[in-house]
């Protein structure tokens, strides 16, 4: 039988003894982790292809071709 992701996290958390921070933030948290320490880094390469958002939106790229 399947067990859900949520299930195994309530499970992990009981283990612990601790509230886990939710899947959806971990992800959302990791996903702009990356494309803020280019967006922040003048001597990346890709510094100049990302915007940066007003305080919760998403980055945006620009369309290259390679």
């Amino acid at each position: 039988p399947l067990i859900s992701r949520s299930q195994v996290r309530r499970s992990a958390e009981k283990v612990i003894r601790c509230n886990l921070p939710s899947i959806q933030n971990q992800y959302t948290s990791r996903l702009l982790r990356r494309p803020g320490q280019i967006a922040a880094d003048p001597s990346h390469p890709g510094h100049g292809l990302f915007d940066t958002p007003p305080p919760g939106r998403k980055f945006r790229s620009l369309q290259t071709r390679t």
